[in-house]
């Protein structure tokens, strides 16, 4: 995405120029500035919590993905950078993408993991957790290296088998900072396991 400063707020330049809009059309209509202003993004954070009931998470994170998607996301590089780096393809154009053994494929065809990770930099998820069970290991990573557009919940209904995450989560129900198996496991074992029966090992 292209951008331009007027009047000190950032402006999505590549949709003013698609509507043939100019800067002196923004200074003149006020009030249709807003359409094409760039939203700040900064200030979300990654939390965890435990023992979430079935309503509160998005089970069919593909077909959350598949129904709240969105052509401009393809236009950020973050995005472009997530799916290159979660699923090894290239961009071409639009929503299609080139991956070196299987060919062409559009965004519906990226993997789990690469839908979990981009509604969580979009934040698109109406405030229902997204299973950590769909993040694959080379998706921690990548999660930890964006910065999400707002607060998002992850449910923790899985044991990741990586030592180190490289991705920092905030426990809902301590505050404690989240980024290891040890320090996961620690209220895994306190929330979760204690409670009832897991084969996740």
């Amino acid at each position: 995405m292209n951008t331009i400063v007027y009047d000190g707020v950032l402006y999505n330049k590549d949709k003013l120029d698609a509507y043939g809009v100019t800067i002196e059309t923004l200074r003149n209509t006020p009030d249709i500035a807003e359409f094409f202003r760039v939203k700040d993004v900064s200030g979300g954070k990654l939390y965890l919590d435990y023992n979430l009931q079935d309503d509160e998470v998005i089970h069919d994170v593909t077909g959350r993905f598949r129904y709240v998607k969105e052509l401009e996301w393809f236009d950020d590089p973050t995005v472009l950078r997530i799916i290159a780096e979660v699923d090894g393809v290239e961009y071409v154009t639009g929503e299609i993408f080139k991956h070196p053994d299987f060919g062409t494929l559009t965004s519906d065809n990226l993997s789990g993991g690469c839908h979990t990770v981009i509604l969580a930099y979009e934040g698109s998820t109406d405030g229902l957790a997204l299973p950590l069970s769909w993040l694959d290991e080379n998706c921690f990573k990548v999660l930890g290296s964006v910065s999400v557009k707002s607060d998002v919940v992850f449910d923790a209904d899985t044991m990741p088998q990586l030592r180190e995450w490289e991705c920092k989560f905030i426990s809902r129900r301590t505050g404690n900072v989240i980024d290891s198996y040890d320090s996961y496991y620690t209220e895994l074992e306190r929330f979760t396991l204690s409670q009832e029966e897991h084969t996740w090992f």
